[in-house]
């Protein structure tokens, strides 16, 4: 099939995939394991205040530190390293897990993309029901499995409410989880209980599946380019006002379940800041309250 553009030529020319088939022509880079083993780590510390893996190993390291080099380095007149060996993890993991979902998503965009670029590039279309098929049998039995789990049966077991005064809370969100909309659902009618609010990610994922397919399907490069920058400014400028609206009154604004969040500052991140101890001596309850007090300000 000869392209009917010159775009189409030059994407034919510089998307070429490994096999015929895209979906046999799996895109693999190696050298994305370890940033994705990297963001595994962050996600898994931010919400691990139970069992604590991240305490139990930065402690195995405190010690010996403590015991072998912290009189030498203090003999010096120099701060104390033992210290910072566990409150150096802590502001990279458990402060900043966040970011380790940003870097799914970006990884899982690049690749997502790449193959329908070479899909593109290689038949000079995109099969978007071929796609959207795949997509829908490696997440969908899963995720209404789990939605299934936590409108279902967590009210009756797990809940620490009745089921009627559950469903009265958060019964209402069923129907936005149902269609993939959970993320927006839960920015209008507030946080769902952690069963069900982490699949706010699926729901941004299968927005993407549905949208990115379409732009690189029927739009040319020139155009997808100024698509894109359209989508980024809309962004940025939808969630420009969330700086101005306090914590208080909107209790998502450091933890927006979105691509793109507004985080601030609180006086409690600049104490927090000028004293290690306050991230070490923390207890399961209070670490989970100052992770949602570093709101720093910052666009994605």
């Amino acid at each position: 099939m000869k392209p009917r553009t010159e775009d189409d030529k030059a994407e034919r020319d510089f998307h070429r995939p490994p096999t015929a088939d895209p979906d046999q022509g799996r895109v693999y880079y190696p050298g994305l394991d370890g940033l994705r083993a990297f963001a595994i780590a962050m996600v898994y510390a931010f919400h691990d205040h139970d069992l604590d893996l991240l305490g139990y190993l930065t402690a195995w390291v405190e010690v010996p530190l403590a015991l072998a080099v912290d009189p030498l380095v203090e003999a010096l007149g120099l701060p104390s390293v033992s210290l910072w060996a566990r409150v150096l993890p802590h502001r990279l993991f458990r402060s900043n897990g966040w970011a380790g979902v940003q870097v799914f998503f970006v990884l899982r965009g690049f690749l997502i993309t790449t193959l329908l670029l070479r899909e593109r590039g290689r038949f000079g279309r995109v099969d978007l029901r071929a796609f959207w098929v795949r997509r829908a049998l490696r997440i969908w039995p899963l995720y209404y499995l789990v939605v299934a789990i936590g409108f279902g049966i967590y009210p009756w077991l797990g809940s620490g409410t009745t089921p009627t005064a559950w469903r009265a809370s958060y019964g209402g969100q069923l129907p936005a989880f149902l269609g993939f909309l959970g993320n927006w659902s839960m920015i209008q009618r507030g946080q769902m209980p952690d069963p069900i609010s982490v699949l706010w990610s699926v729901c941004v994922e299968e927005q993407f599946y549905l949208f990115v397919p379409l732009l690189v399907g029927f739009l040319v490069p020139r155009w997808r380019v100024l698509a894109l920058a359209a989508l980024i400014g809309a962004s940025v400028v939808g969630r420009y006002p969330q700086v101005e609206t306090p914590v208080d009154e909107d209790p998502l604004a450091a933890d927006r379940p979105i691509p793109g969040r507004v985080r601030r500052r609180s006086p409690r991140w600049r104490i927090a800041r000028q004293s290690p101890r306050s991230i070490v001596d923390r207890s399961p309850e209070r670490a989970g309250s100052d992770s949602r007090d570093l709101r720093t300000a910052r666009f994605w």
